[in-house]
């Protein structure tokens, strides 16, 4: 249950608002309490603010607090709502959940700190 983890992310870079036209960009965090259980694993995820509901994890899930996301093959890779949410140097939110690695569509915790991040395509 979400309400018995004793687990919060922090997020550490990118800061929050930063713009950048970098192709490739590491998402870091920490955990600020205790460390994960065994079948806790983090999801990186982004979202169009004005679309809170739908949230898109870049690269899956993992154990790891650093993710390196590469925003021109998501931007033309096959999925359209990554591809929506790049276009324009629309601003996004990420933050990290906390979901079961052996069911990553199961959200143990949903992404509580959030930032705010804009890909400025040239």
């Amino acid at each position: 249950m979400s309400a018995t983890l004793p687990v919060t992310v922090q997020l550490l870079a990118p800061a929050t608002e930063t713009v950048s036209s970098q192709t490739s960009v590491d998402f870091v965090w920490s955990l600020n309490s205790q460390s994960l259980r065994a079948d806790d694993c983090f999801a990186l995820v982004f979202w169009d603010p004005s679309q809170t509901a739908i949230k898109m994890a870049p690269r899956g899930v993992s154990k790891a607090t650093r993710v390196k996301v590469d925003f021109e093959a998501l931007f033309d890779g096959p999925d359209v709502s990554f591809r929506q949410l790049l276009q324009s140097s629309q601003r996004f939110n990420w933050g990290v959940r906390i979901v079961s690695c052996a069911s990553p569509t199961k959200i143990l915790r949903e992404a509580e700190e959030v930032r705010v991040y804009t890909y400025a395509a040239q």
